[in-house]
């Protein structure tokens, strides 16, 4: 049947072509995850599940599948917020939503994970003047944040999140309803974006249910204002690796303003020489106590460096219009240095920036209209005497500057085959966020005056030097020297850190070496006292926690006749 501009098929009719490698499934499938027959067999078992589930829930109804991948980041971490060079790639495991039409305003979710209970919900319960106008008044209102209240940290708001989004891009229309039913295989809280699948997932099937598009940047936008609907803060980082993938390349560009534009995003070939490891590392995010203090004044601090060394610019004589033109972190690229003096200026300004500095001090230095809203933002949440007195500054502004220089030239280190070098950008960007140094001792990266001066005289490129942002774990760290051991290339963890995954970049001879030295350790007694486990991984999560990453289209609905994958 026809709904909107979509045509939809009845579940059974999904759930048996799913059932068997016929032509017709081969045909759907293939354009969106490549031909080799295991991930084509993996992916439509995933896809089946969905449309059998929402058979179950919904009966035998119209529906049409749709998919958001996972995401990996090899290089880019921490600057997607500050406009930074970003290589972003799909990852094969996804975010799989059978939907189907219902009347205007009601919603009805399941899932197939029993975690996650059934969805009810009427939007008309979330009328609000925002929705149409203006996203972050209706996300500061009463009706969303009870909302939020009510129901802390359920999946319920990510539902929500995509519906409300949708109706927001077409507040003309008559509110959306769906009926949906959700599976995936993107392990929770491995840094593989799985918040960004399942909200681009929810939207796309929200919008062309009912006959209704958006181009890609304002679909990137959307999906990122749905999980802000949950309560994350995110950038548009994951949402533009899910949505703009394509199979078989690195998406590589930078993200710059609150609403960027992705036109300047191009692709670059992933070799096939090459492999990707993606390792779970079976740790979540619990920041808490002397941890959690460290982590957040590092995070503090990078948001306040850029304004910071602006002002250290004009205070070292620079033109009003050049400090002007240096908003981003991608400003700072070497060819966009050059006419203002370059690397040797560059060092002399960071020089000029204090290692640590007292809170009472950086406000008297600068002039940062921010600094009140920033710092309640990070420490808030703690008592007088828990708040920090003291920041270091320059290491996690070098970190980010550094940082985006490593993602501006990995590309051109992949197309031109040094793939050795293209690692060591990988190993020196997890070096400036490391906690524990290789002997499992405290690992501290100080950017001396001394050392600047040295690195400005020998003309050192800003990629080789890692800076000190300390995102990391030492679960993490201790993976990462395992597979460098194993014989990577090159190794970092992904995501925001803390927890998750870490990447290994190895050649394509040495992965499955490399691979199996990495289960073993998972397994490890030694692996389950650094990650703080009551006993080792057993043996199929060690197995199933190195995967090699499989870079597949972006999100789209199947089969994907509009080509946009």
């Amino acid at each position: 049947m026809e709904h909107g501009l979509l045509e939809l098929r009845s579940a059974s009719y999904w759930r048996q072509m799913l059932d068997g490698s016929t032509a017709e499934r081969r045909a759907a499938l293939e354009p969106i995850y490549g031909a080799d027959s295991g991930l084509l067999t993996e992916r439509a078992v995933l896809l089946r599940n969905a449309a059998a589930s929402f058979e179950a829930a919904f009966g035998d109804e119209p529906m049409a599948l749709f998919r958001a991948p996972g995401r990996v980041n090899l290089r880019g971490m921490h600057v997607d917020t500050h406009g930074g060079y970003l290589n972003l790639m799909t990852h094969q495991r996804e975010i799989v939503v059978a939907a189907g039409p219902a009347p205007a305003e009601e919603v009805h979710a399941v899932n197939i994970d029993p975690d996650y209970p059934p969805v009810t919900a009427h939007l008309g319960d979330w009328t609000h003047p925002g929705i149409g106008r203006d996203w972050q008044a209706f996300l500061e209102s009463d009706v969303a944040r009870r909302a939020l209240r009510q129901a802390p940290g359920s999946w319920r708001h990510y539902v929500l999140g995509a519906m409300l989004s949708a109706q927001h891009r077409f507040p003309e229309a008559a509110p959306p309803g769906l009926r949906a039913a959700v599976a995936g295989d993107i392990p929770p809280g491995a840094a593989l974006s799985s918040s960004a699948a399942v909200c681009t997932a929810l939207l796309l099937a929200a919008l062309d249910i009912h006959g209704r598009s958006l181009p890609q940047a304002q679909l990137i936008h959307a999906a990122r204002d749905a999980e802000w609907y949950t309560g994350a803060r995110t950038g548009t980082c994951d949402q533009t690796a899910v949505i703009l993938g394509t199979r078989g390349h690195v998406v590589h560009g930078a993200l710059c303003g609150r609403t960027p534009d992705t036109n300047g995003m191009t692709d670059a070939p992933f070799p096939d020489d090459l492999r990707l490891l993606v390792i779970n590392s079976h740790t979540r995010r619990n920041l808490s106590g002397a941890g959690r203090l460290a982590y957040s004044r590092n995070r503090f601090a990078y948001s306040l460096a850029l304004e910071v060394l602006r002002q250290e610019m004009k205070a070292e004589g620079l033109a009003e219009e050049v400090c002007g033109e240096t908003a981003y972190l991608s400003d700072f690229a070497e060819p966009r240095l050059a006419p203002w003096g370059g690397y040797d200026l560059l060092y002399k300004l960071l020089q000029r920036i204090p290692d640590e500095i007292a809170l009472s001090a950086i406000k008297k230095r600068y002039d940062l209209p921010r600094f009140a809203e920033v710092f309640e933002t990070y420490f808030g949440h703690l008592e007088p005497a828990q708040q920090p007195t003291a920041i270091n500054l320059r290491g996690p502004l070098v970190f980010g500057l550094a940082e985006s220089e490593r993602a501006r030239v990995f590309p051109e280190l992949l197309r031109s085959g040094a793939w050795e070098a293209a690692g060591s950008l990988m190993t020196c960007g997890h070096q400036g966020d490391r906690v524990i140094d290789a002997n499992g001792e405290p690992f501290v990266s100080k950017l001396t005056e001394k050392t600047l001066e040295e690195h400005r005289v020998r003309r050192t490129p800003l990629h080789e030097i890692p800076g000190a942002y300390g995102a990391s774990s030492p679960a993490l760290d201790a993976l990462a020297d395992e597979a460098l051991g194993a014989g990577a290339w090159g190794a970092c963890l992904t995501g925001a850190g803390i927890a998750g995954s870490v990447l290994a970049l190895c050649a394509a001879e040495r992965a499955d070496a490399v691979a199996e030295r990495m289960r073993g350790y998972l397994g490890s007694a030694a692996y389950a006292r650094l990650a703080g486990f009551e006993a080792p991984l057993s043996g199929e999560m060690a197995a199933d926690a190195v995967v090699t990453n499989v870079s597949v289209a972006g999100a789209c609905r199947i089969p994907n006749e509009t080509g946009s994958c």
